[in-house]
């Protein structure tokens, strides 16, 4: 699930899982930002120049002196705490768990027909779901390393 964070300080978001993209206005003017590693970093910042963005401490730092800044990045879903509560991904697709748990139940109970059937129907619905939102994710983070 995707979602844009614009406000507050510039730390990640809880829900934080990947960066999609970020970019900062300044006076107005919108600008993609890359991504630099801190000591690289550390030259344009003192330059003011802007564009740029590094990772210090879980915290987003910024080149020049944006006004504003919007982070699109992938979210992890709300937990499903009462029998109400519903997310994305219940609402969107929600074959995703149904053929989840039946694999599961499967294994349980050790039908192996049973684990291999739904097992593909679950691949099948992962997919599914990585087609439609135009990547394929394998689940490796995209997010450069600080360190």
């Amino acid at each position: 699930m995707q979602t844009t964070k614009t406000t507050g300080l510039p730390y990640f978001p809880s829900d934080f899982l990947e960066l999609v993209s970020l970019s900062a206005s300044v006076n107005g003017v919108v600008i993609p930002l890359t991504y630099k590693a801190p000591d690289e970093f550390a030259a344009y910042e003192r330059e003011g120049i802007q564009g740029y963005y590094t990772i210090k401490a879980n915290q987003i730092v910024m080149s020049g002196n944006p006004t504003s800044y919007a982070l699109l990045y992938y979210a992890k879903f709300s937990p499903l705490l009462a029998d109400y509560d519903t997310n994305w991904l219940l609402t969107n697709n929600s074959s995703v768990y149904l053929y989840a748990m039946l694999l599961e139940a499967c294994i349980y109970l050790k039908d192996d027909q049973g684990a291999i059937k739904y097992a593909l129907l679950y691949g099948g619905a992962i997919n599914g779901l990585r087609m439609s939102d135009g990547a394929l994710m394998g689940g490796v983070l995209v997010m450069p390393n600080p360190s």
